[in-house]
């Protein structure tokens, strides 16, 4: 009885791990490269409406969804991923933002599964979630497609940006400025 328990607790894990819940790995340094691709000048700056953020996340499975908005001009869905290095997006979105991915840094991705793929750095000239805002976000596209019903995910490279805070009985992740 105990091993049916565990067999089925880890199932949404091994679901989660082949179904695009990637943890960006194998770029050591994105946050150089982008300094390198933005210029070292540029710094990315962190806004919020308020004092702090809250922001009502969709629950799928075992996962948090949210609504973003990328350059001021493209709404994409976002899986919050703690796991993630960076923000990585499918490349519908990159290309509907106007990215010319060819021309951009290629790197490695490893994946949760551990099948490493190809990917390119852009930097998102600025991501909203809510009422709280960061510029100059690393993001990594990724050459395949997640097949998820999200764009992408919402990494470290813009949650670090923020005190944050995730409460999965609630569904809600809380932004506040550093």
């Amino acid at each position: 009885m105990q091993s049916k328990i565990i067999s089925l607790a880890l199932i949404p894990l091994l679901i989660l791990s082949f179904t695009g819940c990637a943890v960006i790995e194998g770029v050591t340094n994105v946050t150089w490269e982008a300094a390198k691709l933005t210029g070292s000048a540029v710094k990315g700056a962190v806004r919020i409406a308020q004092g702090k953020q809250i922001v009502k996340l969709r629950r799928v499975g075992n996962s948090f969804l949210t609504d973003t908005v990328l350059n001021r001009k493209t709404h994409a869905t976002l899986m919050v991923d703690t796991g993630a290095s960076n923000v990585m997006l499918s490349k519908r979105i990159a290309l509907k933002l106007g990215y010319k991915l060819t021309s951009a840094k290629r790197v490695q991705a490893k994946l949760a599964n551990g099948k490493v793929v190809p990917g390119r750095v852009i930097i998102l000239k600025e991501l909203r979630v809510g009422g709280a805002t960061a510029t100059n976000i690393p993001a990594i596209v990724l050459e395949q497609e997640s097949g998820g019903n999200y764009d992408g995910l919402l990494g470290m490279s813009f949650l670090s940006q923020f005190v944050f805070q995730i409460d999965t009985v609630k569904g809600e992740l809380t932004l506040q400025k550093r």
